[in-house]
């Protein structure tokens, strides 16, 4: 009679080791994906930005996603600024800056970061105090 027990009872053994180890392949897997996911699910909009911050956003690494991501963050604050510093200056016919119609944003990400690394005291300042310096000083209109 006990013979007749071990073939019922050795399947059973056998497939919760089979499912047991599934289970942690499964968790080997999915685990780098949940973690990935919630380390780019930054916030990049604080208020009062200080050009520091600024500067190690647009400072971030073009190898990693949420590097990728921090750039663009950058470009399009840059970007804004930039817009609105044209836009403001139309009534008055004096521009504070003249920046090329087709340069792209990462070159005015690159305008920031070049003046920000070399203006270091300006650092504490509001971000878009720096950017404004930044690009009138980058892109000086000649009139």
């Amino acid at each position: 009679m006990k013979d007749s027990l071990i073939p019922v009872v050795m399947p059973v053994v056998m497939s919760a080791k089979r499912c047991v180890l599934i289970t942690l392949m499964a968790l080997l897997i999915v685990t780098p994906v949940l973690a990935e996911t919630s380390t780019e699910e930054e916030v990049f909009f604080p208020q009062q930005q200080s050009a520091q911050q600024l500067l190690m956003l647009c400072a971030s690494s073009s190898m990693t996603p949420s590097g990728r991501k921090r750039q663009k963050y950058c470009d399009g604050f840059v970007s804004g600024v930039e817009e609105a510093l044209r836009f403001s200056s139309q009534p008055a016919g004096k521009n504070r800056l003249c920046v090329p119609k087709d340069i792209p944003a990462y070159r005015l990400r690159k305008a920031f970061t070049q003046y920000a690394n070399s203006h270091e005291a300006d650092l504490v300042k509001p971000a878009v105090a720096v950017v404004v310096d930044a690009l009138t000083s980058s892109f000086p209109c000649t009139e």
